[in-house]
């Protein structure tokens, strides 16, 4: 493919803005979907993040870590608000490349039902990691820029991920169906 290489001694990511029309913010109701693909993680990584890490901000995350596999995230503006979600371990670092997708239902409630995480074209058994007094009906409405290989926290510059390669982001204002991501990930292959 033709995906981007972020390398940490540059400090490379995407930064996408924060479009002033609010199309990346989604408020409390409107699902979403992402989809996108990489590939060598070498550790934990900031795939896509659209808010600021920060305790008491709202956004969204979708990330790798070491221990966890994939988590996918949705944090209201309160201090205690998010809603965390971890995909299969077996998308722990490593150098293939997959696609994956999560589907944000917005709901008031924080279930694997909720937010939908599929791996090259099928749905995965997600497990909630914590609930933190939240639901994926949270306000994740923000300023923040819509980052893609990169995290924010209060103020400082982005902190990059650990040289993963994205390809392939996209950002939908619904929920994409099975069959419509099933054919995202048999394009791309």
């Amino acid at each position: 493919g033709q995906g981007l290489g972020f390398d940490d001694v540059v400090d490379s990511y995407v930064d996408a803005g924060d479009p002033g029309n609010g199309v990346l913010d989604f408020g409390t109701s409107v699902d979403f979907s992402i989809s996108l693909w990489f590939a060598n993680c070498a550790g934990s990584c900031t795939l896509i993040n659209k808010g600021n890490n920060a305790s008491g901000q709202s956004g969204y995350v979708i990330s790798i870590t070491n221990n966890e596999g994939f988590r996918a995230s949705i944090r209201n503006g309160s201090n205690d608000g998010f809603c965390l979600v971890n995909g299969p371990l077996s998308l722990a670092p490593n150098k293939s490349w997959r696609h994956v997708a999560v589907v944000f239902l917005r709901k008031a409630s924080c279930t694997t039902s909720d937010i939908l995480i599929y791996v090259n074209g099928t749905r995965e058994n997600g497990t909630v990691v914590d609930t933190s007094s939240s639901n994926t009906n949270a306000n994740i409405n923000n300023s923040e820029k819509f980052l893609i290989g990169a995290s924010v926290t209060s103020g400082n510059p982005p902190l990059t991920s650990n040289d993963p390669s994205i390809d392939d982001v996209r950002v939908y204002n619904r929920v994409l169906s099975a069959d419509e991501i099933k054919r995202l990930y048999n394009s791309g292959r």
